[in-house]
């Protein structure tokens, strides 16, 4: 079936008339005149007048098919598929309805990507006719575990589809593309289809990995039956998003002397900019700092706090956004969890020990670790080395000690080794 989008402009096959009346109104008169000779190339003059007629004919004939191609052009016909709810009566579909619900889909206030897709999959579900199976798939399971049943109740079908809601999962799009196409594969009915509804948002298509990408093409290419894939894209307005993104400690020891700096970097992953975002920053729940940002269209910002823990242990530092152009609000905040420390005890195995402070790299690795202020006798660092000669390991509990540095030691025994092993295996 052929639509057009432009029905309007159908009055414009009438032109393919214009060739032709132009084509009657300058045909050759011929007035007969009598001379002698004229009886000589009468059958020449013959044959050479069909000729010019066929060819006169193919001319007119190209010139009104180059108008009527125009005039089809303009009124822009379309092909319309059985994702159109166009089939052929009697032919059964198997069908793969794939709903992508990622956190992206649930953004807006009041209509939602996922409210629309719902809407859309619900009129998609209308089309079908008794006989048809669908297997309504999302892309936070698809891939995972064993694919849901197909379902010929198409009910049953419309409540998955109205009760389903997005959830926070990472998106795999080829994965989810995938598991939809071979679970078609393993179908009966005659006619395929898969269609995906989604607000096609860049995250989770990992379009840079050709080689999931070509498996999937060859999926496609090795069907029995070829399916009719339809990528149907809702809410093709990006959401004005706020967020975010990591929390990175400037330091991977956190200690009770010294303050550590954490910096945060949010985002605008929207199309508009985003004025005075609001940011505070908090300490085992208590606010601390509060610090303002504008955030470009896509662009982001690393904001520095800084605090120095007064007492060792566990502790979390959190951050929230806050901002009223944001439409997703569930990536405003962030937790991190800090190990603070009061001593970081280091062995340090020497394999060439010397009586003299400073006269084996082990001496100087003991004194850059911890090293001593004679201004402030109070100063100290959260680091504690113990150096001991390699005959002292057998003897020696490793699980009291973070960190182990072996300075020039040839040769272990096989029970150090095994200990050392056990050691890094813990944590250390």
């Amino acid at each position: 079936m052929f639509p057009l989008l432009n029905p309007l402009l159908l009055g414009g096959l009438a032109a393919v008339g214009a060739p032709i009346l132009i084509h009657l109104l300058h045909r050759s008169r011929v007035v007969p005149r009598e001379w002698g000779a004229m009886m000589f190339l009468e059958e020449l003059m013959a044959e050479r007048a069909k000729r010019i007629r066929l060819h006169e004919l193919l001319l007119l004939l190209v010139r009104a098919l180059l108008i009527a191609c125009l005039a089809l052009g303009m009124m822009r016909p379309v092909l319309q598929s059985a994702a159109s709810g166009v089939r052929a009566p009697g032919v059964h579909t198997s069908t793969a309805l794939l709903m992508d619900n990622s956190y992206s889909m649930n953004a807006g206030h009041s209509r939602t990507a996922w409210i629309e897709a719902r809407e859309q999959a619900l009129k998609y579900v209308d089309t079908l006719q008794r006989g048809d199976d669908v297997t309504v798939m999302f892309t936070s399971s698809a891939g995972k575990g064993s694919p849901p049943a197909a379902l010929y109740d198409l009910d049953r079908v419309r409540e998955i589809i109205r009760t389903a809601t997005p959830r926070y999962e990472r998106t795999d799009i080829p994965r989810a593309l995938t598991a939809a196409l071979q679970k078609l594969e393993n179908q009966h009915n005659p006619r395929r289809e898969m269609v995906f509804f989604s607000d096609m948002q860049a995250a989770g298509w990992n379009l840079n990995d050709r080689a999931r990408w070509s498996f999937l093409s060859n999926t496609v290419k090795s069907s029995r039956i070829p399916p009719n894939i339809v990528l149907a894209q809702v809410a093709k307005a990006r959401p004005n998003n706020l967020a975010l993104i990591r929390i990175v400690p400037s330091r991977a020891v956190v200690d009770t002397y010294t303050p550590v700096v954490f910096n945060i970097t949010a985002a605008n992953e929207g199309l508009e900019a985003a004025k005075d975002v609001a940011v505070t920053f908090s300490v085992d729940g208590a606010p601390k700092t509060t610090r303002n940002v504008d955030l470009p269209p896509g662009g982001s910002e690393v904001l520095a706090f800084e605090h120095k823990f007064e007492t060792p242990g566990s502790h979390y530092v959190s951050c929230v956004l806050h901002s009223a152009q944001d439409v997703l609000p569930d990536d405003n905040e962030l937790f991190f969890s800090v190990a603070v420390v009061d001593r970081l005890p280091v062995l340090l195995v020497d394999g060439d020990h010397r009586e003299q402070a400073l006269a084996s790299e082990t001496g100087f690795l003991r004194l850059a670790l911890s090293p001593r202020n004679d201004n402030d006798p109070s100063w100290r660092t959260v680091i504690e080395p113990t150096v001991i000669d390699t005959l002292d390991l057998r003897d020696t509990n490793f699980s009291k000690y973070r960190v182990i540095v072996l300075a020039n030691v040839a040769a272990l025994p096989a029970s150090v080794v095994s200990d050392l092993e056990r050691f890094v295996i813990g944590g250390g």
